[in-house]
């Protein structure tokens, strides 16, 4: 490959362009919400994504001042209910929600415990988000 930009071929493969969106759901919170102390973030362990995600949240919570906390691994259905239990135990004032999992039953979750969330992804808006 000659370079990204102009790689001299076909390329196929993913990307993970939606990590640093992470950081962009973190500034929109802070312009929404000027009271916002600690953002939770709910992902899947299992997401090989998760991970550059949650980095770019933490990265942006660093430069605004905000606590990135709690960070819920979250893998089954199961598991859900008792991660929001943990994130208003710690008073998380919204969630950042990286992968797509269980978006109906996360955004009823959100509702329920009034949590403002945000995902990089649109199919968690479709679903109530």
């Amino acid at each position: 490959m000659a370079s990204l930009a102009r790689p001299g071929g076909n390329i196929t493969g993913l990307s993970n362009m939606g990590a640093e969106t992470g950081g962009k759901c973190l500034e929109l919170f802070r312009d929404m919400l000027p009271s916002l102390r600690r953002v939770g973030v709910l992902a899947n362990p299992v997401d090989p994504f998760t991970k550059s995600i949650v980095e770019q949240v933490q990265l942006a919570g660093r430069t605004a001042g905000i606590e990135i906390a709690p960070i819920v691994m979250v893998q089954g259905l199961d598991e859900v209910e008792t991660a929001f239990s943990a994130m208003a135990r710690d008073r998380a004032d919204a969630l950042v929600v990286p992968g797509i999992f269980f978006a109906k039953t996360i955004a009823d979750l959100a509702i329920k415990y009034r949590l403002p969330s945000a995902s990089v992804l649109r199919s968690f808006t479709d679903a109530g988000g």
